[in-house]
């Protein structure tokens, strides 16, 4: 049902005062409890009261479809759509990840100027048109993506810019002598309004407006964030067009969307919008029937200004910035570690199953204004990043968790790009194709490859759904050159190690070990069943808590002080493996090799845990990248840094899953007497006998046998180097008497000679 009542006195008189609207609102509940009322105030476009019945019942958006044991969404920040397909395949999937966030699909703005930087990230965030067409791919590559990562368990959620369209980025741009081109070859005019590919003119966007005050929720949403031209979504065919655009992305494999600058536009807007997106797609990917596209809303509210994220979670899920705030807080040492035991709700944050949670974001990496004094971790504080990550993984609040996956950029370049490949590499590239073509000789074609097309002005006949370089009007005096993008550099992988190479540019803290191996230990819990039990504390920054009879965790965030404590770990006895310092690994005889450290837990359920102090070097500044150079690898490789020489992250974690029950004779146990013969029986399940090979060793055997063995060695060194010093004072004592004996000879012979 859509009713229109336009131009009335009633409208114009009356509209805008509250009486009437709730009398509006109360009329409409007696019509049809599922009709909803849209009204836009005073933002300049036609006054129209629209009242809307959906053609489907509103139903829930945060549902994530996550396949069963799996945890997070990793945001693969620039990514290409064929790279993406591949880690889907290859690493996320295989390693437990449930879902990929990817950067913007739809065509984007590309930056021409000699006073800003080639290419910046914000391109992404600039869309000209609606076409799947942005650096990351284009339609058909991100369908393969879509039905590689669906297959692969790893669902898809799109970044939308639903808020605004591209604006003006310097004084040609600005007064339109210069129009505005896109990756795909769209133009626009943003300093008329005009986006021609989609259709948008100037009553498609709110009046011009300064977003001046923050404190006005009708200046928030209703004024144009940084400029940008600002979308009415009150219209129906501006709805109408970013809806279709959404149906599309569902068609193609979406499981949903993260609503970009969610906090900019009405919260009933954004409810009409997506009553409009169809189910998903469970003809051709593995969706259940009638499943609804998750939502997650992008909503800075840090309880400064006029915007509440509680006004978007009745429909969706909301990122909740201040419990990365408040993570970052406490691990940065500013608040005790010991505090994180109120840790949820109780914190401010939205109710669990509404929230969105995350350590990091893209735009808080670069926008040092977006929190104020509240600044995030990141890769550039490693080893708090991983403290950070491992807890917010470790702890139950928060129902959807994401992590971030970077690049490198320079603090002093926070604009930058991707990681884009260098004239070198495209030079390569075509060599390589032009000697594939030599292989196959004139005339021939390769098997596989279609029969060349007929020359068309030197260059290839364009496609069906391609379009080059929108061609200017005869009578336009602008200028419509499109700038080449250049391609997104593909990352490189360490054999070895698994992750990537720090060569190539990326970060991808999403294959760092530790968080790798904390969500394969999360995979394993349930949220509901295995809640935080048994908080421990041993000091302001040492804390420990067990997830139900599962799992058991440890914190040292005391920049001087180990934590050093016999502790109740809630698990059965035996021998566990950590999984922060490497966890289990396979040596292709048996799965029960411990990379990481050992942890003994006996017939009681307690442990001895010593977990040393590691953040005295790495205070609130960034320590990586500040002074970001490709060449500089020590300096500026971010885990090489956090392992550094001490290999440790402050954190421990064991779970059933790392405990090494019946394959214990791989492990080592140290069996002194008969009553400790006993213990190491009860605790592993083996006898004496049964551990001769190897010793079992505990944490604090093996910190005293490294002590005692460095301080043999110390004083191993300390005997050389005296023996040494010895020797070397006996041969000088030689040497000076030699001397003594030739001055006397040479005298004696001196005197010989005046006789």
């Amino acid at each position: 049902m859509q009713v229109e009542l336009q131009g009335t006195p009633f409208l114009q008189r009356g509209l805008h005062k509250p009486a009437t609207l709730l009398l509006l609102t109360l009329v409409l509940k007696l019509l049809d409890s599922t009709t909803a009322l849209a009204i836009d105030k005073t933002d300049g476009g036609s006054s129209t009261l629209q009242i809307e019945q959906p053609s489907q019942p509103l139903l829930d958006h945060t549902q994530t479809h996550f396949l069963p044991n799996r945890t997070g969404i990793v945001e693969l920040f620039e990514w290409k759509f064929a790279d993406i397909a591949a880690e889907c395949e290859q690493f996320l999937g295989p390693h437990g990840y449930a879902g990929v966030q990817i950067s913007p699909v739809a065509e984007h703005l590309v930056v021409s100027s000699d006073t800003i930087v080639q290419h910046p990230w914000w391109e992404r965030y600039q869309p000209l048109s609606l076409k799947i067409a942005s650096r990351s791919g284009d339609e058909a590559e991100f369908q393969q993506m879509t039905q590689i990562c669906n297959a692969a368990g790893v669902r898809v959620y799109v970044d939308v810019v639903l808020n605004h369209m591209a604006g003006a980025y310097d004084e040609e741009t600005a007064s339109g002598q210069r129009l505005l081109v896109g990756f795909a070859g769209s133009t626009a005019n943003a300093s008329s309004f005009d986006f021609p590919t989609i259709g948008f003119v100037r009553r498609h966007f709110h009046k011009p407006c300064d977003l001046s005050d923050y404190m006005d929720a009708h200046v928030v949403r209703n004024c144009a964030l940084n400029g940008w031209p600002d979308l009415d979504h009150y219209r129906l065919d501006v709805r109408a067009n970013l809806t279709d655009f959404l149906n599309r992305l569902v068609d193609l494999g979406a499981a949903g969307f993260r609503v970009d600058a969610a906090k900019y536009i009405w919260p009933i807007d954004i409810k009409l919008l997506f009553k409009g997106v169809t189910n998903l797609n469970s003809e051709d990917f593995d969706f259940p029937e009638n499943a609804r596209p998750f939502v997650y809303q992008d909503v800075v509210d840090l309880g400064v200004d006029a915007i509440s994220k509680t006004e978007y979670s009745s429909y969706g899920m909301v990122t909740d910035y201040l419990y990365a705030a408040e993570l970052a807080s406490i691990i940065s040492g500013k608040v005790p570690l010991s505090s994180l035991i109120n840790w949820g709700p109780a914190m401010g944050f939205l109710p669990h199953q509404q929230a969105l949670v995350f350590v990091d974001s893209h735009d808080a990496q670069r926008d040092r204004r977006l929190l104020g004094a509240n600044q995030l971790l990141s890769y550039r504080q490693p080893r708090k990043y991983i403290m950070a990550t491992a807890f917010m993984l470790a702890h139950p609040y928060g129902r959807v968790k994401r992590i971030m996956s970077s690049y490198y950029f320079a603090a002093q370049q926070p604009e930058q790009g991707p990681p884009m490949k260098v004239e070198e590499e495209e030079d390569e590239k075509a060599e390589t194709e032009v000697e594939a073509d030599d292989e196959v000789g004139d005339g021939e074609v390769a098997e596989g490859d279609e029969e060349p097309a007929e020359a068309n002005g030197g260059g290839e006949e364009p496609t069906e759904g391609d379009e080059g370089p929108a061609a200017a009007d005869d009578d336009a005096d602008v200028d419509t050159t499109a700038v080449p993008s250049p391609q997104i550099r593909s990352p490189t992988f360490d054999v070895s190690t698994g992750r990537c190479e720090f060569a190539s540019g990326w970060v991808c803290e999403h294959r760092w070990p530790p968080i790798v191996q904390m969500i394969r230990l999360v995979n394993t819990l349930s949220e509901l069943e295995d809640g935080v039990i048994n908080f421990q504390t041993d000091g302001p920054n040492h804390i420990a808590f067990c997830r139900g009879n599962k799992a058991f965790f440890v914190f040292n965030n005391d920049a001087r002080l180990a934590y050093d404590a016999q502790v109740e770990t809630c698990l059965q006895s035996g021998v566990y493996c950590d999984v922060i310092s490497g966890g289990r690994a396979e040596n292709g005889e048996s799965t029960t090799d411990c990379v990481g450290k050992r942890v003994v837990v006996d017939v009681e359920g307690k442990a001895h845990i010593l977990l040393p102090a590691v953040f005295g070097g790495e205070g609130d500044e960034a320590v990586v990248g500040s002074d970001y150079d490709e060449a500089d690898v020590e300096a500026n490789d971010a885990y090489g840094v956090a392992v550094g020489v001490e290999g440790e992250f402050g954190v421990l974690a064991i779970y059933d899953g790392s405990r090494l029950e019946g394959d214990a004779e791989k492990t080592p146990t140290i069996v002194e007497d008969e009553e400790d013969a006993e213990d190491a029986e009860d605790a592993t399940g083996l006898t004496e006998e049964e551990n001769v090979t190897k010793e079992d060793v505990s944490p604090e055997e093996l910190e005293d046998a490294a002590v005692e063995t460095k301080s043999a060695k110390l004083e191993e060194a300390a005997t050389d180097a005296s023996v040494e010093n010895e020797n070397a004072e006996g041969e000088d004592e030689k040497e000076e008497g030699k001397e003594e004996e030739e001055e006397e000879e040479r005298k004696e012979e001196e005197e010989e000679e005046e006789v």
